[in-house]
């Protein structure tokens, strides 16, 4: 009886370490976002470099994403009523503002960064998106909400759909 109890203790042990091992992610297996674009930001008097996009359609809106190097520098820039990435320049109008007008109105986006890492509201601006090839350029002037200060700049590159 006692080796049969033995026996099962040295089975649950090799079977959680078995488990533990399994889990355990392996450098080859860690996902790199690959650099597919340059460009820079400046906010809160710092610069920000750039270095690639990505953009989500979701509910007739494009959320267009640029990060910075770090992990924590993201801009935001949402384009309402579109069904592709969206070309055009457009400046910020509250969509509950009766004026709205998506084809010149883009209705917000935010920037997160380390020293802020709830999203930072734009309040207004003006944004544009133009498309060469299969490349775009994102250039944006705009102003955070409650004397967030001034968020601009611009990124060139590819934008990978989410």
């Amino acid at each position: 009886m006692k080796t049969l109890k033995h026996l099962v203790k040295l089975s649950l042990v090799v079977l959680l370490l078995t488990g533990l091992n399994a889990c355990k992610k392996k450098d080859a297996d860690a996902v790199t976002p690959e650099a597919i674009g340059t460009g820079s930001y400046t906010f809160g008097g710092k610069t920000i470099n750039t270095n690639r996009g990505d953009y989500l359609l979701a509910d007739g809106n494009a959320y267009v994403y640029i990060y910075g190097e770090a992990a924590t520098d993201i801009v935001q820039l949402r384009v309402n009523q579109v069904s592709a990435f969206p070309v055009g320049t457009y400046n910020y109008l509250s969509p509950s503002n009766p004026n709205f007008n998506p084809k010149y109105n883009f209705s917000g986006g935010s920037v997160i960064n380390a020293a802020n890492p709830g999203s930072l509201a734009i309040s207004t601006g003006v944004i544009s998106l133009t498309k060469n090839g299969d490349s775009y350029t994102v250039n944006f002037d705009c102003t955070i909400a409650n004397n967030g200060g001034n968020l601009k700049g611009s990124y060139t590159g590819k934008f990978i759909s989410r």
